[in-house]
């Protein structure tokens, strides 16, 4: 009987996932970033438009002797990728949302009223890179929140030229 050579099977070509898709399916899969953090991408555009790091604001308020370096009621720029938000009606039948950012040094839960929502509600989505100004508000024990004032997507700030 004649033997037929074995069947070759075609495989597609298909390209890589970007980092940005890997990480968002490591995300979704295991609820951690892998492979790197979302951030990673626009550290560099975080800083070249002023925006201070979570972990130092946290850092600063969790100081035995209180924080030197930020204070409640200060307006500061963070960066971060949402990595969840709730909306809720307020007391005034308004429109509010507590969105909580990470941006690979620490998580800061973001209040956002009816105008930044209004203004910038759509921005607010899950894994998605924005730049958060506001002022910091430290209730009783909780940890530092911010009041937003503006909020936009980081893909539309100025990149660092290679």
């Amino acid at each position: 009987e004649e033997r037929k050579p074995p069947q070759q099977d075609i495989l597609p070509d298909i390209p890589e996932f970007t980092p940005q898709e890997r990480m968002r399916m490591e995300k979704e899969t295991t609820g951690l970033y892998l492979s790197g953090h979302p951030m990673d991408a626009y550290r560099e555009a975080a800083k070249l438009v002023g925006a201070v790091t979570i972990g130092s604001i946290l850092g600063d308020f969790d100081r035995e002797d209180g924080p030197a370096r930020y204070r409640d009621g200060e307006v500061v720029t963070i960066a971060g990728v949402i990595s969840t938000y709730k909306t809720r009606t307020t007391r005034n039948n308004t429109l509010m949302a507590y969105v909580t950012l990470e941006d690979g040094t620490g998580t800061m839960e973001l209040l956002c009223f009816s105008r930044v929502l209004n203004e910038s509600g759509g921005y607010i989505r899950e894994n998605s890179a924005v730049l958060a100004t506001g002022k910091i508000s430290v209730r009783d024990e909780k940890e530092p929140q911010l009041m937003v004032d503006s909020l936009r997507p980081l893909s539309g700030c100025p990149l660092p030229r290679a």
